[in-house]
């Protein structure tokens, strides 16, 4: 299910973590079999859900991993707000 628009325009294929945290959005996709077929589903996150799947794509559940996801979205955050 998707509860936001995704406009193809706004859409980009993210190679780095880096530019994963200084995303203005960031969206899980998952898949699952289900009576035979494949379904896909598309979620945005905010809040700790972006931290903790940033903190996953860094390598785990780990206190060090989970800290470099806070200090990359930190770092993000406050570039985007420079002129």
């Amino acid at each position: 299910m998707i509860s936001e628009t995704v406009r193809p325009a706004s859409a980009r294929l993210v190679t780095t973590k880096c530019e994963t945290a200084a995303a203005v959005s960031h969206f899980v996709v998952t898949k699952r079999a289900e009576a035979g077929r494949t379904v896909s589903e598309i979620t945005p996150l905010q809040g700790v859900d972006r931290v903790n799947e940033l903190t996953r794509m860094l390598g785990g559940q780990s206190e060090a991993a989970r800290r470099h996801a806070e200090d990359l979205l930190q770092r993000a955050q406050g570039e985007s707000g420079k002129s």
